[in-house]
């Protein structure tokens, strides 16, 4: 089993999963929604489809949006 940290307002989630897995399926085992968030691995902006490997650190930040 492997497991990835996800990182989201200062609070760390540790996410086991098996098999291939998204950030956004990351995200979804997390129980945060994908759609209002932009996540960053290693200080680069990854997308919702991107593959996320055993021990992988995500980083995720709200997106706010004014108007």
């Amino acid at each position: 089993m492997a497991e990835a940290r996800v990182v989201f307002d200062g609070k760390t989630k540790k996410v086991s999963f098996s098999g291939k897995k998204s950030v956004m399926d990351i995200l979804r085992l997390a129980g945060m929604n994908p759609d209002v968030v932009l996540v960053r691995r290693k200080g680069e902006i990854v997308p919702d489809d991107a593959a996320v490997k055993d021990r992988d650190r995500l980083e995720a930040m709200k997106i706010v949006s004014g108007g």
